[in-house]
């Protein structure tokens, strides 16, 4: 056997984990996060890049963010002008509000806003329907079908004090969640009275 003899070569190569003369990091900067402010200036700027042809992807690519959180801050261009503005001014009420907050805002400021405007327009229709106008007609004037148009007048007999007890609550409801519990409320109504 052979007796193994251990040379001291100082150009044998080291691993980058147990050098010691490594060269001074460059002094890592804090990034800031940025505001809530500055997120709403970048979703309005982002909005209008897409009513220009743009898409979300591209957008997501330049601003080094993923697709989905493009979508999701894309929430807070369609606050009200009246909130943006009091979040400008620092207004007390929305100064501690985090971007997720905003964006959460948005999204039941707007639910509550479709359910609203679809009930006024529902309204229309019925005077509509009740002056001679066919169901087709009105689909073809909204650029709804048929179908959808007799299922949004389901919400023509809904009761308007119920629904703002529905919109005042933390989550509010959604048009889709409404016509079904107006759907389920009127087949309990049909069986009750069948049996």
């Amino acid at each position: 056997m052979v007796p193994r003899v251990f040379i001291d070569r100082p150009n044998w190569p080291i691993p980058k984990r147990l050098r010691t003369n490594r060269k001074p990091s460059k002094q890592i900067t804090q990034l800031k996060s940025p505001t809530l402010i500055d997120r709403i200036e970048q979703s309005l700027t982002w909005q209008t890049l897409l009513e220009n042809g743009s898409t979300k992807s591209q957008i997501a690519k330049r601003a080094g963010l993923k697709t989905k959180r493009i979508t999701e801050l894309l929430w807070l261009a369609k606050l009200p002008r009246s909130i943006i503005e009091k979040i400008r001014s620092g207004h007390h009420d929305y100064a501690e509000w985090s971007t997720n907050q905003a964006i959460k805002e948005s999204c039941r400021l707007y639910k509550i806003n479709e359910v609203q405007e679809t009930i006024k327009k529902v309204q229309k229709w019925k005077k509509l329907i009740a002056q001679g106008v066919h169901k087709s007609e009105i689909a073809r004037r909204e650029g709804y079908s048929r179908a959808r148009v007799t299922q949004l007048m389901k919400l023509a007999d809904f009761n308007p004090e119920t629904l703002d007890q529905v919109q005042q609550s933390e989550k509010p409801i959604t048009l889709r969640e409404l016509i079904r519990i107006i759907e389920d409320k009127s087949e309990n109504d049909m069986f009750t009275s069948k049996y």
